[in-house]
């Protein structure tokens, strides 16, 4: 049987997980993933459990749908062709949920309009000195991801983690991210992208592509 460890448990919120495991054998894994609970030592005979390929050595396993407030078991699992081993049982528990709102709003000491994002009533300008919109949001773990826009000398789209902003496009043509989505270590944002008219003839007119 192979030898197998469970990951340390991070990313905890009120409904998702981060773990995984490291598998140590020379046989061939067909099934790898991890298995939770609420109670001690699940197996894999439970729905509450990933699918994480196959194969010897780390890997990832990401959980979701928990309940807030609520202690789990959790046990990384390897199956070969005479059986399924189990890593150690680690235990964790999910957090209280919170409230997220991002928006938009007058801010006086920049003097124009930004991103604003409250955490269970309390609030914070996201944008530095710019002008920003805040338009969507995202929880991933213990991080926050707010999709908008800043403006230097047009609106370019832009994300921020936790208040750290990523510029998507640059000043050539108006941009604004609309969404945003995490999982594991990608993120996905969608949105639009202003486009010159594709007529020869002198336009004014505008026509926008999606930003993904």
């Amino acid at each position: 049987m192979p030898t197998i460890t469970t990951a340390e448990v991070t990313g905890i919120n009120s409904t998702e997980a981060t773990t995984g495991g490291d598998i140590i054998t020379s046989g061939t894994i067909t099934a790898r993933g991890v298995v939770w609970s609420t109670s001690e030592n699940p197996t894999i005979e439970l729905t509450t459990k990933t699918n994480d390929g196959t194969g010897t050595g780390i890997f990832n396993s990401f959980i979701t749908d928990l309940q807030a407030n609520t202690t789990y078991h959790v046990r990384a699992y390897a199956t070969t062709s005479t059986g399924t081993a189990y890593g150690n049982d680690v235990v964790f528990t999910t957090g209280t949920p919170k409230l997220y709102i991002c928006g938009t709003e007058y801010s006086p000491t920049v003097g124009q309009q930004q991103c604003k994002v409250w955490i269970d009533g309390a609030d914070f300008f996201w944008g530095g000195n710019q002008e920003s919109i805040g338009q969507g949001l995202f929880v991933s773990g213990t991080d926050l991801y707010v999709a908008g826009s800043t403006k230097n000398t047009t609106f370019r789209a832009t994300y921020w983690k936790n208040g750290t902003p990523t510029y998507l496009t640059d000043d050539t043509r108006e941009a604004i991210a609309h969404a945003v989505f995490v999982r594991g270590n990608d993120v996905y944002v969608t949105g639009y992208e202003k486009m010159p008219h594709p007529s020869k003839s002198p336009s004014t007119g505008r026509t926008e592509r999606p930003l993904v």
